[in-house]
């Protein structure tokens, strides 16, 4: 039987925003040695600024904001860290489905790309 894949994302958005708030309770998160929770399509969205990060604030009773700082932290500490492999990047298990990869690759895309952004960060700053 398959997870419903709307609780996989709500489960792996509430495990984002406790890794916002105390980073240091997931050591094994934080530092590649866990795998990766299912639902993080879900949390690329979010991160990416879709508007599911409203309808995810309304059933989780979190504001949309701190959903959206808790998943693009989520993205720059567990799947871009330094040591992450291709498909940690991607947000991915190995073997992962060819579709799933093309929909993660564009979704991280829309999130970093330097002509997508609308505000500059401090990464842009520096430049």
């Amino acid at each position: 039987m398959n997870p419903d894949p709307a609780a996989a994302g709500a489960d792996c958005i509430v495990l984002a925003v406790a890794f916002l708030r105390a980073p240091s309770q997931f050591p094994d998160l934080l530092h590649g040695r866990r795998n990766l929770p299912p639902g993080v399509t879900t949390l690329l969205l979010v991160a990416a600024g879709n508007s599911f990060a409203d309808d995810a604030a309304a059933v989780l009773g979190i504001p949309a904001d701190e959903l959206e700082r808790a998943a693009l932290f989520f993205v720059e500490q567990v799947l871009v860290a330094h040591n992450a492999n291709h498909y940690r990047i991607l947000g991915l298990e190995p073997g992962a489905a060819i579709d799933e990869i093309k929909v993660h690759h564009r979704l991280l895309m829309r999130l970093f790309h330097p002509d997508r952004r609308t505000t500059p960060d401090e990464r842009s700053e520096a430049i």
